[in-house]
């Protein structure tokens, strides 16, 4: 994905990851609703702002939204202003997270065309 706009301000959130489950450091309850980056190096990183997660970088591999609930993906989106993941690259996903150490078995990928309407939804396995 490439970098296709200005930078904007935000920040990550510490995370631990145990048994594909994502636990947010600073947050009592891991539930809600987060931004997320995976770096092309493959790391994931949590919090707000897609272009300040990834610290500057000109590409990632996914960025998005994920749906937390006590620390289990429930649902991921392709929703980034900044880097505009296609259809295509939001389809990835699931292996992308899978890779980086998470559990998305049973959580659905919501597929955002460029003008964010949701076009397909993916139920993960």
């Amino acid at each position: 994905l490439k970098d296709n706009r200005p930078p904007t301000e935000g920040g990550s959130l510490g995370y631990s990851l145990a048994n594909g489950k994502i636990n947010l450091s600073s947050r009592a309850v891991t539930n809600g609703r987060f931004d997320f980056v995976v770096t092309k190096e493959g790391k994931l990183i949590i919090g707000d702002k897609h272009f300040a997660l990834s610290a500057g970088a000109s590409e990632v591999q996914a960025a998005g939204t994920l749906r937390i609930y006590k620390g289990k993906v429930m649902e991921i989106d392709n929703n980034s202003g900044h880097y505009k993941p296609t259809v295509r690259e939001a389809e990835n996903y699931g292996t992308i997270l899978k890779r980086a150490g998470v559990d998305v078995s049973g959580a659905k990928i919501n597929v955002l065309n460029q003008q964010g309407e949701k076009v397909n939804t993916i139920r993960l396995q």
